[in-house]
Order: structure tokens, then C-alpha cells, then sequence
């Protein structure tokens, strides 16, 4: 019988040219269980990550995460948790501890990180709970920040001159304690992106070279709670979904996702150009501008609160209770040609058959249910040769949408499989 490798299990679908990311598994680092991580940002080859609990600590690894140490930078700076690099080599970065307020502010490092001094702050008497929710730099140099002033009050601020002087750029004021203005991200082009939640200002604002802000809610449902661009492309997070637009003037489309609703933590674009998103349910990423793909094989901390790629294109992420996880293997982008899914029967009941065709040698076919485990492990360990049918059982598997992966050497492929009794 000849050996083939690829997928036949639902109405009949192609898909070629298909962009995807090939995966290894997520491992804990020893940044362990119990510990609470939240900022993870990467300098040339180190990276850093904010601890939050037991105790307030900024670590780094120089690794890949194998081994951590206490950060050489930002030991002046009271819990380091956002940083912004321009082109020139200037750190910027903020310290932003809810307890304690004092040593809220931007700080600003013309070597390297190795002293700060604090280049924007409020007046503690009248602002006592101010904090940084982000700090972004523009191509051109100039500098972002979006503040939360206080109950009703927020600004995003500007700085032309790496921080020296500020400006007031855009204010929100609302009637309610969690109304805000949270994330900010620039476009190649220089187009300004800020959210607001809470109150009636609610969403997505964006500015070009004027200073008029402008309201964005083409597509979307509900308030704004993460944001990030990739050139002129924008994505959100909304209503328990992501949306992208490929400009400022084009409608949001809703992407993809094999869990009917997200809790987003964050969204990340990597150095490498892939879109990360970060949530209580996992990490998945961007898939062709129109799918999430999960990436949780090994990960078993499910709330990620920040992710980061090393300079190796390796991934650390930061989890509420697991502390850092790594996933060691270089993730490399490949272009997928003549290889397509069909599904023959979809929903499945009882069994169903894949069939496979290709000449290359299968690394991983496997199911995987909504959290990203594998439930169902079709491929012997290691890989190898697998005849031209492999026949699937999922009589044991609850009634569920689950992705069916299919991984060879170079190459990732999934579809998705719906169990219906």
C-alpha cells in the first residue's frame, strides 16, 4: 500500500499557499508554580520578566530561559513592567505598583538601562493612584504614553524630544473608576491608535498626521480591551474576539477560533512579524489574517498574561500561577503548496477515516480539544511512515469542536473536526 499523508474528514476544503507555524511543546522554566509573572519584554539577547508575586522582582535570562538571574537593568525602578525602544537606543520604561505609588512613572535610560531617570510624573497630592498603562515609539522617534490620571480622568501624552516635554494629546473623562485609556500602537505610517473603555467613549480611536482623533467601530460589538499593529494592519480584542482591519479606513473582520469566546490579555507582534495573542485560556496565534491557531501543547497554566519571542525566534510567556514557560524550538514561518483537507463527514458520530497523500515523512496527527491538549494521538512517537487510511475513533470523545493537526518536518497544517452524537 503506498504511504500518503494528507487529511480527508469533512466537506471538501483546499487549501494551498496557506501560511502556518511549526511548534514544539511549551516547558516550565525555573520560574516555577505559585509564582505570579506578568511583563515579559526582550533586549537584543536577553530577556526580562516582571514578578509580581511572592515578592516584586525583575529577572532575566540570557538562555533562552534555562537559567535566571536578577536583571541587571531597571534595579532602580519599583516593578518594571512596561519598555519601549527607539531607534536610536533610548530606553523608555515605567514602574507601576498598585500598593505602592511613589515610584509610579516613565523612566527614560540614554546607556543601555544601566541608570534612569524618572522624565514624566504627576503630582502625588492630587493624582495619588496615576499610573502608565503603555509607552510606545513612533518611526520617527516620538514618544507615547497613555496615563491613568485618576477615578474620571485619563490622557494619552506625546513627547517629541525623548521625553524632556510632554503634551496632552487626547483626554478621556468618564463617570466610572474603570474608564480609561489603556492600550496604544502606531502604524508604519505614523496613524495613532488608542482604546477607551468604560462609559460612552467606549472603543477604538485613532489619529493621522492632524491631531483629530476619530472613532473606529466598523465591525466591532462592545468595548476595545487589547490592541496592536503590524505595518497598517490593526488588531483588537472584542467582545471575547480579535478583529483586524488592514487600515485605518477599512471595516474589522472577526477572526477564527475554535473557542466560542476569549478572555485577551494582551496582543504581541513579534520581531519575527507573527501576532501573538495572549489570554486566560492560552496563547494562539494569527493564521493567514483569518484564524487562531492554539499553541498550548505542554502549557499547563492556561492564564497568560505576557509573551515574548527571543532572539533565537523561541517564545517565553508569562502565566498568572505557572510562573515562565519556553518553547525551545525556532518557530519558523513555511508556505504551504499542494497540500489541502478534505472532511468527508462532519460532524462525526463514531469514527471517521483520514486520508493522506504527500511525500513527506509525518512528525505529528493528532486531535486536540478547545484548551489545546491532545486528546487523540494518531502518529507513532517520533514520527514516521503511516499507511494511506488511518482510521479514527472518537466514541470516547465528548460532544466538542476539536482541531485536527497534521506536522511534518517543515510543515503545520489543521482543520477542525466536530463531534455530534
Amino acid at each position: 500500500m503506498k504511504k500518503y499523508f494528507i487529511l480527508i474528514l469533512s466537506s471538501f476544503l483546499t487549501f494551498k499557499a496557506a501560511v502556518s507555524l511549526a511548534q514544539s511543546s511549551w516547558h516550565q522554566t525555573s520560574i516555577g508554580n505559585g509564582i505570579f509573572a506578568q511583563g515579559l519584554f526582550t533586549i537584543d539577547t536577553i530577556s526580562y520578566v516582571s514578578i509580581i508575586y511572592p515578592q516584586l522582582q525583575l529577572m532575566q535570562t540570557s538562555d533562552e530561559g534555562n537559567s535566571w538571574m536578577n536583571a541587571e537593568i531597571g534595579s532602580s525602578i519599583k516593578n518594571l513592567l512596561l519598555f519601549a525602544k527607539d531607534s536610536s537606543g533610548v530606553y523608555y520604561a515605567s514602574g507601576a505598583n498598585d500598593n505602592d505609588y511613589k515610584d509610579n512613572g516613565i523612566y527614560r535610560s540614554l546607556n543601555n538601562g544601566a541608570t534612569w531617570t524618572k522624565v514624566y510624573a504627576l503630582n502625588l497630592q492630587e493624582y495619588s493612584s496615576f499610573r502608565i498603562e503603555d509607552i510606545e515609539v513612533g518611526a520617527d522617534g516620538t514618544v507615547y504614553a497613555s496615563v491613568y490620571k485618576k477615578r474620571d480622568s485619563s490622557v494619552v501624552i506625546r513627547s517629541f524630544d525623548k521625553g524632556n516635554l510632554w503634551e496632552e494629546i487626547r483626554h478621556s473623562a468618564g463617570e466610572t473608576s474603570n474608564q480609561g485609556i489603556s492600550d496604544i500602537s502606531i502604524s508604519h505610517s505614523g496613524v495613532v491608535y488608542c482604546t477607551i473603555s468604560g462609559g460612552y467613549e467606549d472603543g477604538l480611536w485613532y489619529k493621522d498626521s492632524a491631531d483629530q482623533w476619530m472613532y473606529k467601530t466598523d465591525g466591532l460589538f462592545g468595548n476595545v480591551t487589547a490592541l496592536a499593529t503590524l505595518d497598517e494592519r490593526v488588531y483588537v480584542a472584542s467582545s471575547g474576539s480579535i478583529f483586524t482591519a488592514s487600515d485605518n479606513k477599512s471595516e474589522f473582520m472577526r477572526l477564527n477560533c475554535i473557542l466560542p469566546e476569549l478572555i485577551v490579555t494582551d496582543i504581541y507582534v513579534s520581531p519575527s512579524k507573527m501576532i501573538y495573542i495572549t489570554t486566560k485560556q492560552g496563547v494562539f496565534y494569527v493564521k493567514n489574517n483569518t484564524d487562531l491557531i492554539p499553541i498550548n501543547s505542554g502549557l499547563h497554566h492556561f492564564s497568560v498574561n505576557a509573551i515574548t519571542e527571543n532572539s533565537k525566534g523561541g517564545l517565553l510567556c508569562a502565566t498568572s500561577e505557572g510562573g515562565v514557560y519556553k518553547l525551545d524550538r525556532p518557530l519558523v514561518v513555511v508556505d504551504k503548496k499542494n497540500v489541502e483537507f478534505r472532511i468527508s463527514q462532519n460532524p462525526v458520530t463514531t469514527a471517521s477515516q483520514i486520508i493522506l497523500s504527500t511525500q513527506s515523512i509525518v512528525k505529528t496527527l493528532s486531535i486536540i480539544d478547545l484548551l489545546g491538549n491532545t486528546v487523540k494521538q494518531l502518529s507513532p512517537d517520533g514520527g514516521g511512515e503511516l499507511d494511506s487510511e488511518v482510521s479514527v475513533d472518537v466514541s470516547n470523545l465528548p460532544n466538542s469542536v476539536y482541531t485536527v493537526l497534521l506536522r511534518t518536518n517543515d510543515e503545520l497544517m489543521t482543520t477542525k473536526l466536530v463531534v455530534s452524537r
